[in-house]
């Protein structure tokens, strides 16, 4: 809605909309289709990443690994690894619902308020001593921003 506004009211300036890399996300872009957006808009959704090509998510036939790009990647998803995992283990995409636009099913991390806290500690560690930094750790991150940072620069 916030696209079709600026859209409409002729706004000039370069904008950046940025979607998660989820189902959610993708119908509302196709939503956007029947309208022509400005060329100064420009549409991004978060890249697809490697760890998220054999994720586990729960839904109505139990726990299984799958792909969840393009069906389940909120932000949760870039945080890292040593943020995702508990013991050892992944925390789990859930299985909500079936978006009848793009006739996909949308997926949601479980306990993300806790994954948001695990990453601002993460970060705030960081911050404290630059020598507890992991390079791995922050490699989808990363790869996110640099998407950002090379679409604006277009």
């Amino acid at each position: 809605n916030l696209l079709k506004s600026f859209s409409g009211a002729g706004i000039t300036n370069k904008v950046l909309a940025l979607f998660d890399n989820d189902t959610a996300a993708f119908s509302a872009v196709d939503s956007l289709r029947a309208m022509q957006l400005p060329d100064n808009i420009r549409i991004l959704h978060y890249p697809d990443i490697e760890m998220a090509e054999n994720y586990p998510s729960i839904g109505p036939n139990g726990t299984y690994l799958q792909n969840i790009n393009g069906s389940a990647c909120s932000i949760e998803l870039y945080f890292g690894e040593d943020v995702l995992k508990e013991n050892g283990t992944f925390t789990p995409v859930q299985w909500k619902n079936l978006d009848n636009r793009i006739n996909k099913y949308h997926g949601a991390i479980k306990n993300k308020d806790k994954l948001k806290e695990k990453f601002m500690q993460k970060l705030h560690r960081c911050q404290e001593s630059h020598s507890v930094i992991n390079p791995n750790e922050w490699k989808d991150i990363d790869l996110l921003l640099n998407c950002i940072f090379s679409a604006t620069h277009v």
